[in-house]
């Protein structure tokens, strides 16, 4: 089926959890690296931590070229609150024994060196295959937007039965944040109020899902020559960011 091969395809190009793992320790690592450095240039010995890299799936979009999953979103919903990603690093007992003086000139060097490498960090894991991933996102939602008019309506008036706004499957998401954010429950660190957020996540996705379901042969034929197109044209490209990843 048509949207499995697209998810399959946008799966690949985002690297399985452990594959973002592999890859956000080594840039962990060569930070660790560059900052030991930067330090020594300073005048200061570097607390090297011990960081711990999880792997994490990442949280997802919803749109009309992805499987409607009811049951995937019943747990996880768009993993907006259950997903999370990062390293973390483990507090160090030399730096916590260290003196309210010598604790400030050792951050003032570790805050000179951590912004030299900030453009870095915040760098995509595997730019090329990030690039195709929006290139290919666009390319579904242009056709989406101009080919699908009449079932994207009957999605929005599914969705606001459900008693939720939204006008197309790729707003849900943000939508879900917007719910959150009005209901006071953005703080992630109390588990009562993150369970609640989550409660939200699941039910619109659930939603979502409900809603997509019945038009799924109609997408597939609409975007069946679209996404035959891109995979023609950008298939060396898109094999070496999937092998990027196990570099």
């Amino acid at each position: 089926m048509l949207l499995v091969e697209i998810k399959a395809t946008f799966d690949a190009l985002q690297g399985t959890p452990a594959q973002r793992a592999h890859t956000e320790r080594k840039r962990v690592e060569a930070d660790q690296d560059v900052y030991e450095q930067c330090m020594l240039d300073l005048g200061q010995n570097y607390l090297r931590p011990e960081i711990t890299v999880r792997e994490q799936v990442p949280s997802y979009v919803a749109a009309w070229w992805l499987p409607a999953d009811e049951a995937y979103a019943a747990v996880d919903g768009f993993g907006l609150f259950t997903h999370s990603s990062g390293p973390i690093g483990a507090p160090l007992g030399s730096y916590l024994e260290m003196s309210n003086d010598e604790r400030a000139i050792y951050d003032a060097a570790l805050s000179k060196c951590v912004a030299s490498e900030e453009q870095r960090a915040i760098a995509p894991l595997n730019p090329l295959a990030q690039e195709l991933g929006i290139g290919l996102f666009g390319t579904l939602q242009k056709a989406s937007v101009t080919d699908l008019a009449v079932v994207t309506t009957e999605y929005s008036s599914c969705m606001t039965k459900a008693g939720f706004k939204v006008a197309m499957p790729t707003q849900a998401s943000d939508m879900t944040q917007e719910l959150v954010y009005e209901r006071g429950l953005e703080n992630r660190d109390d588990p009562a109020v993150l369970e609640k957020a989550i409660e939200v996540d699941r039910s619109v996705a659930i939603s979502d899902a409900r809603c997509r379901d019945p038009h799924g042969v109609q997408v597939a034929t609409v975007l069946r020559p679209v996404y035959d197109s891109f995979i023609r044209d950008f298939a060396t490209e898109i094999a070496a960011a999937t092998d990027a990843w196990n570099q």
